[in-house]
């Protein structure tokens, strides 16, 4: 009962970053279609920031996370 538990935990720790990953990589690619001149535009933009920090906060959670289970094993 108690390994089911974890491999529950580390399945959720790991979709949680895989979502993470997956905005990183959706802000990446948005920026990196962009004309070169709107690029410079695109540095001041939310959109951009909300990207970066919103991916990073989900894949630190999903480490944490992870770690988390994995410590209390």
């Amino acid at each position: 009962m108690r390994v089911k538990k974890m491999v529950k935990g580390l399945i959720l720790s790991a979709i949680i970053f895989v979502l993470g990953a997956f905005e990183l990589y959706a802000t990446y690619r948005y920026y990196h279609k962009l004309v070169v001149a709107d690029r410079k535009n695109m540095l001041s933009s939310s959109r951009l920031w909300l990207g970066i920090i919103s991916g990073g906060l989900l894949c630190a959670l999903g480490i944490f996370s992870a770690l988390g289970v994995l410590q209390g094993a």
